[in-house]
């Protein structure tokens, strides 16, 4: 390996990257308690939380971290399966990711620019051409995401 260290392939790399992210947040944590931002917290102001606090906060949070763990959990598992399935498969998956990406920015870029457009007329005043916007770039969307389905 490197340095002197002895060669750990694959473990090594998972080591270097727990590494290298507890000294990203140790920094992070360490400017933010240096410089006195207004995160830079008291160890008492992350204790001391009632019971109904506690539950007002995990009741509509709960679900988003559920999705997301199972999310993830779905993710290792098709990256565990495409590997099971071969290198042919791993780099077939590679590809179509890339072309998957490209879609997925495209079609967030078209939803923000549609979203900021809708939320203005909403602060102007205008919430019914906004309504008639926003359902329109529902039947844009839908119909973008239909045409790009057949073009696959």
């Amino acid at each position: 390996g490197p340095f002197g260290f002895p060669a750990m392939g694959i473990q090594g790399a998972a080591l270097a990257t727990l590494i290298s992210k507890l000294l990203e947040c140790s920094v992070l944590v360490g400017i933010i308690y240096y410089k006195k931002y207004e995160l830079a917290a008291k160890f008492s102001e992350f204790t001391g939380y009632s019971r109904e606090f506690l539950l007002r906060f995990f009741r509509p949070v709960l679900p988003v971290i559920l999705n997301e763990m199972f999310w993830a959990v779905g993710v290792s598992s098709y990256t565990y399966f495409y590997g099971v399935l071969g290198t042919e498969a791993v780099a077939t998956v590679q590809i179509l990711d890339v072309i998957n990406s490209i879609f997925v920015a495209a079609f967030m870029g078209l939803g923000h620019a549609l979203g900021a457009v809708v939320g203005n007329l909403i602060g102007a005043g205008e919430e019914d051409t906004a309504r008639i916007y926003a359902k329109r770039s529902a039947l844009v969307s839908f119909g973008f995401g239909l045409v790009m389905s057949f073009m696959l």
